[in-house]
């Protein structure tokens, strides 16, 4: 029984000190707002209490506040309450430092900024002024922030996370430079001769920006980045002329095109049209067999570098 009373004693005093510290914090808002965040506090403190040790937890509470309509002035202490076990409880340092960080966790960054302030105030903790930050370190520059909002479709005014997107530019700068020397890999492989090269490697360039030694706007990166998107648009646009190529290869093949050829140089008496016919596709067969990945891959490459060629490309 001692414990009980013990218990709701020490709840008694949490809660009246979590009631003080609110009616600080919100001392400039309305009273019903204020009297709003002291209920909720008095009935999340009621909840941890069996239904019959809640009159005597309401009494031990209420005798703490010698009268409830004598709130505190804006930013005034509240004023110590005259029990003899509050007095004690009040006056243990490690007690008041125990309770606040025991409700630590359920302040409000506001509340967390009251506290810190109070306390430096009365010379408890040292608040050190933040050192401004070197401007790599600072967020995006308004104009960059909203055209990236823009382009992602996110609403104005909206933050962008800072560490997801330092995440997600890791991410894209992999797929990017990998790209990079994939694409112009393939097109040196299936159209060596051609005067369209890559611009500069974009590991590099990547890096001279992100260390401030390049700007993003230079021709080497803006440039080389340009043409990576050229090239995979054009790569994968040009495997359509795969189909193409193969379709006139599989037309040459056509048994109609070659009855067509055996009856234009006639059948001899001693061999069967069929005969002729099956002749005449193996002798087609055999030489297209050389020449249809060459044929598949020119159409390819002479597709893409049409779309690929500009001015630079032709010397002018």
């Amino acid at each position: 029984m001692a414990a009980q009373v013990d218990d709701i004693t020490r709840l008694g005093a949490a809660t009246a000190n979590r009631l003080r510290l609110l009616q600080a914090e919100f001392a400039d808002e309305p009273g019903d707002s204020r009297r709003g965040y002291l209920v909720e506090e008095v009935k999340r403190a009621l909840d941890k209490i069996v239904p019959d040790k809640r009159q005597a937890f309401l009494r031990e509470l209420s005798g703490r506040f010698p009268t409830w309509s004598a709130a505190p002035a804006p930013g005034a202490a509240a004023p110590l309450p005259k029990a003899g076990v509050d007095e004690k409880l009040l006056k243990d340092p490690n007690y008041l430092v125990g309770r606040l960080v025991e409700i630590a966790p359920a302040l409000t960054q506001q509340q967390r900024q009251a506290a810190v302030e109070r306390l430096a105030a009365a010379k408890l903790v040292k608040v050190e002024a933040p050192a401004s930050a070197p401007a790599s370190q600072q967020g995006p520059p308004a104009g960059i922030h909203d055209e990236l909002s823009r382009k992602l479709g996110i609403a104005p005014g909206k933050q962008l996370d800072a560490e997801q997107a330092l995440k997600l530019l890791e991410l894209l700068i992999g797929f990017t430079t990998s790209l990079d020397q994939l694409v112009w890999k393939t097109w040196h492989q299936i159209a060596p001769h051609s005067p369209i090269r890559a611009g500069s490697a974009l590991g590099p360039a990547i890096k001279g920006c992100m260390t401030g030694q390049q700007n993003v706007a230079d021709v080497r990166v803006a440039g080389s980045v340009e043409k990576l998107r050229k090239a995979t648009a054009a790569l994968l646009a040009a495997v359509s002329q795969a189909g193409v190529s193969a379709r006139l290869h599989m037309a040459t093949l056509a048994p109609s095109r070659i009855r067509d050829m055996i009856n234009a140089s006639g059948v001899g008496i001693l061999e069967s049209r069929d005969v002729k016919c099956w002749k005449k596709y193996a002798e087609l067969f055999e030489t297209m067999e050389t020449s249809i990945e060459a044929d598949v891959i020119g159409a390819i490459a002479e597709y893409a570098g049409s779309l690929l060629k500009g001015p630079e490309d032709t010397g002018r």
